[in-house]
């Protein structure tokens, strides 16, 4: 391994083939970051207080919080208490675009595009040489928030659902696919009440790190999918495609089966030109499951048009699901 430093922050790098061609916005990031490479920071922070140069908030460092393959991230508040994580980015030999350029593009993008299940972008500015990204601190990923003993996904998918699917709405209207949904980008919130912050006053999902998205049109084969949540379009275009905004609904897709099935493995991509994830959802015979599956549709003419048409679904899978049964009638 080599060290050496970089503006205030000190770096272990031991070996990487990836080049960074763009960088992840932040919400929890945790150490277990699925798109880390083997890129080993030292965890201490940069400085314990910084101030940006693009809005004048000053960020209190706190603790670390993980590592991806795009920075280190690290607890902080401003001057107005919020509870927020600050990104600092990497810059890695062999980039192949201007980190400065796409930092500044991304978080254009996302501190405009405002939605309330989107974990927002505070702010962005360079300090010694460094790029940051500061968002807001969600309570937990939804890997984490399913590994709690005896956990019942029951009371909560409608409103993962519902919060998701309006976040991957409104991503769609700015013309963006997102690529890249999972249980790791997916976050449970606590919203505090802002008269007693030791309470919270509601609960809901947000959808983050955006460091994979793109223009819809711009959504090839060629375009970074991790292999398990690969739609099977982009796996064999030219079989399952057209490639365009529906990636992003099989995604939907297969986070709500494996939601509500938690034993259920990782898809290899086997399994997912096999179309085992509709037919798992398929096998579970009940309306919910039915509206996943068709999410899942390996060709994307057949699969759910939209994620209003999804929403929609879900919904009246919902209240049949409610229904009692009608017993027989009797003569």
């Amino acid at each position: 391994p080599q060290t050496f430093s970089q503006g205030s922050i000190r770096w272990i790098v031991m070996s990487t083939s990836k080049n960074i061609i763009a960088f992840n916005s932040v919400a929890s990031a945790p150490a277990n970051d699925t798109h880390a490479e083997p890129l080993l920071a030292v965890h201490e922070p940069p400085a314990l207080h910084i101030k940006s140069a693009s809005t004048g908030n000053e960020y209190f460092i706190g603790d670390y919080v993980g590592e991806g393959a795009f920075g280190v991230v690290y607890a902080c508040s401003d001057i107005w208490e919020n509870n927020l994580v600050i990104k600092f980015l990497k810059e890695v030999e062999g980039l192949r675009v201007n980190c400065h350029d796409a930092a500044l593009k991304e978080t254009e993008s996302l501190m405009v595009a405002r939605h309330q299940f989107i974990v927002p972008v505070h702010d962005a500015f360079e300090i010694d040489g460094q790029y940051a990204i500061v968002s807001e601190r969600c309570s937990q990923t939804l890997s984490d928030f399913t590994c709690t003993p005896y956990f019942n996904p029951n009371p909560w998918v409608r409103a993962l659902a519902r919060c998701v699917l309006q976040a991957v709405n409104f991503t769609h209207l700015q013309g963006m696919a997102h690529c890249d949904i999972h249980e790791g980008n997916v976050f449970a919130h606590f919203i505090p009440d802002e008269i007693m912050p030791e309470q919270y006053s509601a609960f809901v999902f947000k959808l983050g790190d955006f460091g994979l998205a793109r223009p819809i049109s711009s959504v090839t084969c060629e375009t970074t999918f991790l292999k398990n949540i690969r739609p099977p379009e982009i796996i064999d275009t030219r079989t399952y495609g057209p490639i365009d905004h529906r990636v992003d609904l099989y995604q939907v897709g297969l986070l709500l089966l494996r939601f509500l099935l938690p034993s259920c493995p990782p898809f290899s991509q086997e399994d997912i030109l096999s179309g085992r994830p509709q037919d798992l959802a398929l096998e579970q015979n009940e309306p919910l499951f039915d509206a996943i599956a068709q999410m899942l549709r390996r060709h994307v003419i057949h699969r759910t048009p939209n994620a209003i048409t999804a929403w929609h679904n879900i919904q009246i899978a919902l209240i049949e699901t409610s229904e009692p049964s009608q017993p027989p009638l009797t003569q």
